[in-house]
């Protein structure tokens, strides 16, 4: 009995654990767009130098907040009547820290700020703004 058992189980995990025999087409697109050595983006981003890592993507940052109040308004002390709220915990787990607004090196009149810990980068304008002060009109969207 013990045999037929163990056939059976064999027999049912063996088409369980088959690999699909064509790969879906995302995952190609997928490869493609991550492709790294490809001439295109190589010369595409020549001017730009990649941010030095490691990041961690999954970190989570400090709020920045520092006091903590309660329901009236009123600030209060945190360790004292509000302990584990946010304002109790000062750069924990990890402090903020963003480097910018530094000017981009593709797009001159356009300036980016960077985040070290997850390795983003983003507009420091809104769109339609540009230059170090954000001069300009906002672009309506479309």
């Amino acid at each position: 009995m013990y045999k037929y058992f163990i056939f059976i189980a064999l027999l049912f995990f063996s088409f369980c654990i088959k690999s699909p025999a064509v790969l879906d087409p995302p995952y190609f697109i997928l490869q493609y767009l991550q492709n790294i050595n490809s001439t295109e983006n190589q010369g595409n981003n020549s001017q730009c130098p990649a941010p030095a890592g490691p990041f961690n993507p999954g970190a989570i940052l400090d709020t920045g907040q520092t006091l903590c109040w309660n329901g009236a308004g009123t600030v209060q002390t945190c360790a004292l009547w509000l302990p584990g709220a946010d304002g109790d915990f000062n750069n924990v787990p990890n402090a903020r820290s963003f480097v910018g607004p530094t000017q981009h090196c593709k797009f001159t009149s356009d300036y980016t700020i960077f985040d070290p810990l997850h390795g983003l980068t983003w507009k420091a304008c809104a769109q339609g703004q540009t230059g170090s002060d954000c001069s300009g009109s906002v672009a309506a969207p479309n």
